[in-house]
């Protein structure tokens, strides 16, 4: 048997509904058998009731909901943040990286070899164009 995949998830956000919906993300990651680790970079808002909620799901399930955001490691990242400062660790990595950002929103952190993906409405989303990059190349999701 192999050992679950580690998610990293990253939350850098003043936006509450955004933080709320990055840690009710966390717990559907997890609920496809991913080893997952949540780290809030300082400046973040409170998520709410929400938030609190999937973060005690989280952590009941044996999930680390406390890490340092730039002292992280697995096999798959994910970052929310809303552009105000830089991803942390982007400037050390190797592998390519695939932004997925909501139309409207900037990119930040892109290196030589990064891919852009921009995502509109649910119903918008070209998923070949996200599976081709990823297939492409190995590559971190942030």
């Amino acid at each position: 048997m192999t050992a679950p995949r580690r998610i990293a998830i990253v939350i850098d956000h003043r936006d509450p509904a955004t933080v709320a919906e990055a840690w009710r993300a966390a717990v559907g990651v997890s609920l496809r058998g991913a080893a997952v680790t949540v780290a809030t970079r300082a400046g973040t808002v409170d998520g709410g009731p929400e938030a609190a909620r999937a973060r005690a799901t989280l952590a009941l399930f044996g999930h680390r909901v406390d890490a340092a955001a730039d002292d992280l490691t697995a096999d798959l990242y994910e970052h929310w943040h809303d552009g105000r400062g830089p991803i942390g660790g982007a400037s050390t990595r190797t592998a390519p990286v695939l932004h997925l950002v909501r139309a409207g929103r900037a990119v930040g952190a892109t290196a030589p070899g990064d891919r852009v993906v921009e995502l509109g409405r649910p119903a918008d989303v070209d998923y070949d164009a996200i599976l081709d990059a990823l297939a492409d190349r190995p590559a971190w999701v942030w």
